[in-house]
This record gives structure tokens, C-alpha cells and sequence, in this order.
């Protein structure tokens, strides 16, 4: 049944409202093609984000989220059907690490924002946590990093791209904790990878069309 809900309702319902009133354009989309189980990372700008990268992807994604959003059952209710995971960001959450290990052992992607929160400054990138690199590392997954060009704003062009997969596979069987954080370095640096070619292609449609509104 909630399978059901998830792709015959809610979804084909989110993706039309979404694309009209935040109209992107998804670059190498095809680099999302067979790409289970995969930690999926992205910069994080506002509340619509998690729904477009989940449109970017033919499979559902599941994505950590920050367990305020869980207190109302509702909510709750309507952000597990659309397969949110809630953490405690103050804190250690065990119970959100071990369901994050359960997602991708079952084969399915895990969406996170390793800047653990909207960036609203005019830095390109907040600092990472480090969970995003010991959470890939450890269930020895690829990463498949998205970058979004500009703040979602209705009715106004956008763009999403989709950056080259990559493996952790150089730190496997290395124990010392150090480590996450050299993989979290790995992550965010192939996260401005896909930044860079993101500018790339934008400037490109600027040099064609005099400006990309």
C-alpha cells in the first residue's frame, strides 16, 4: 500500500507541482542510471531540494532529515512515506546511523546534505559533517555528488547537475577514526568538482543566449 501511495500518488503529484513552480534542468541525468546503492550528497540551499534531487533519480531515495520536522505525526507520517530519516543533529544518533546502514544494505540510496543544514550564507560551501564520509566508507558504497546551481526561487530557471560516481575504495581496511574525515574531504572535494562543471555549463548558455535568467 505504501509503495502504492509513494509511486501511483504522491510522487507523480510532487514532481508536476515541483517542475511548474520550480522549473530545473537536470544535467547528466544518465550518471543516475544503475546507480544503487550509492550515498547521494548535495549542497543544501532550501526546503525544495531534497524533492529535486529525488526527481533526478528513478529510484526512490531515502534522505536523513532533522527529527524536529518527525514531531508532528502527520508530518512524520508523510515524510517516512516519502522515505525521510530522522536524526538528531545536536547529537550522536545511533538509531539514525544503523537505519542509514539498513537503507543501503538493502540496495536502495541515501540522500544527505553534509553541510547539516541550509546555507545561507555567501560561502559556496557551509563546513561538512563528517558522518557523510564514515557512512559511505563504512557500508563501502559509492558516492554520487549533486550540485545545485542557485536558491530555488517560484517561476524562475534553475539548474541541477549531476557529477561523476566515485568510491571510498582507497580507505577501506584503514582503522584509524582520522580516516572519516579524509573521506569527507574526498567527498566534498568531487562535490566542487560537479560545481565546476555546473558553472561550465551554465556559462556556456550565457555565452549562447546573452544571460540565463
Amino acid at each position: 500500500m505504501k509503495k502504492f501511495l509513494y509511486w501511483g500518488i504522491v510522487r507523480p503529484i510532487f514532481y508536476v507541482i515541483l517542475r511548474f513552480l520550480y522549473p530545473y534542468k537536470i544535467i547528466n541525468k544518465k550518471r543516475t542510471d544503475d546507480s544503487y546503492p550509492s550515498v547521494i550528497v548535495c549542497n543544501h540551499l532550501s526546503n525544495a531540494d531534497s524533492f529535486m534531487v529525488g526527481t533526478c533519480f528513478n529510484k526512490k531515495i531515502f534522505f536523513l532529515c532533522k527529527k524536529e520536522w518527525f514531531k508532528n505525526k502527520l508530518v512524520g507520517g508523510f515524510l517516512r512515506l516519502i522515505g525521510g530519516v530522522p536524526i538528531d543533529r545536536e547529537n550522536t544518533d545511533l538509531n539514525a546511523i544503523k537505519e542509514c546502514f539498513k537503507v543501503l544494505k538493502d540496495g536502495n540510496n541515501l540522500g544527505i546534505f553534509p553541510e547539516g543544514t541550509r546555507n545561507k550564507t555567501d560561502n559556496v560551501l557551509l563546513p561538512f559533517k563528517n558522518g557523510v564520509g564514515m557512512i559511505a566508507l563504512r557500508a563501502k558504497v559509492t558516492v554520487i555528488p549533486l550540485f545545485i546551481y542557485k536558491k530555488p526561487k517560484m517561476f524562475r530557471k534553475n539548474y541541477i547537475c549531476v557529477g561523476e560516481k566515485f568510491s571510498l575504495e582507497e580507505f577501506y581496511g584503514i582503522r584509524d577514526k582520522s580516516v572519516y574525515d579524509l573521506a569527507t574531504e574526498k567527498i566534498r572535494d568531487n562535490l566542487l568538482k560537479t560545481k565546476i562543471e555546473l558553472d561550465e555549463f551554465v556559462d556556456k548558455k550565457k555565452n549562447r543566449k546573452g544571460n540565463v535568467k
